[in-house]
């Protein structure tokens, strides 16, 4: 049976505080469990033998065997610490016929993505006139992204008076500094719009070539403890060590964020 946690402690980077005008002396929490109906696109290389990656959100949703994010911020003051966990295993199957040759392939893939880092508040202004709890509030944070991918590739290729079969398999880690920013603006009525993106990797070390991340969210708030937020994320990354991944993961992102 296939199992799907999708209860995050994700966000305070993809979620915003529900309530930015606390008193800047207490700590401030954050948990927002979430949806991400995110489909995979671009491809795998194990022991150099690429696989293409193309799933949309329902054949990722099929594939999945299981899954699990989670994300917990502490705030106070202007700075901040941050770590989000981000676990996946699914199986995804190919078939292609080449030569005459039908040849299938399966491809099981299991990923840990943890973020991690501290974040700084560099600008938070009051609008709307004073008293209006309307608020723009930007922060800069510097961390890193640790990937953990391990791949296992079964081909079976069935030629005429029999079949040939092959597996192969390959683990790999690495951390990809980045460095990034939010925004987030109060709309009047209780909405708010919340942008988010970063960058890493930058080639150094083990670390990925480039990686990069980007969200906008519109949110409203239910209370000031409990905000709704809907919108978009895309995670990208690209790396050519010893295990050779482009990929781009991207699609709808919905979820409920609470402060405390």
């Amino acid at each position: 049976m296939r199992i799907i946690i999708a209860l995050g402690l994700l966000m305070a980077l993809a979620f915003p505080q529900a309530t930015l005008a606390a008193d800047d002396a207490e700590w401030t929490f954050t948990v927002a469990p979430y949806a991400w109906f995110a489909g995979i696109n671009g491809d795998v290389t194990v022991k150099g033998r690429a696989v293409d990656v193309d799933t949309s959100f329902s054949d990722l949703f099929d594939a999945l065997d299981f899954g699990f994010l989670g994300y917990l911020e502490a705030q106070r003051g202007r700075w901040g610490v941050f770590a989000d966990l981000n676990y996946l295993d699914f199986s995804l199957d190919r078939e292609a016929t080449k030569s005459g040759a039908a040849i299938n392939a399966e491809l099981d893939l299991t990923q840990w993505i943890v973020e991690f880092g501290g974040l700084y508040n560099f600008f938070k202004r009051e609008i709307g006139g004073a008293g209006s709890e309307q608020w723009i509030v930007a922060d800069a944070y510097l961390g890193g992204r640790y990937w953990d991918v391990d791949s296992d590739l079964d081909v079976e290729i069935a030629v005429p008076g029999g079949a040939m079969q092959a597996e192969f398999s390959q683990d790999a880690s690495w951390v990809d500094p980045m460095v990034g920013a939010r925004l987030q603006v109060d709309l009047p009525r209780r909405f708010l719009v919340h942008l988010r993106g970063d960058i890493g990797g930058f080639g150094i070390g083990e670390a990925s070539h480039f990686s990069w991340s980007a969200m906008g969210l519109l949110g409203y708030r239910l209370a000031d403890w409990a905000t709704l937020l809907a919108g978009y994320r895309t995670l990208s990354v690209n790396r050519e060590n010893d295990f050779d991944t482009d990929l781009t993961m991207r699609g709808p992102i919905a979820g409920v964020a609470f402060t405390f």
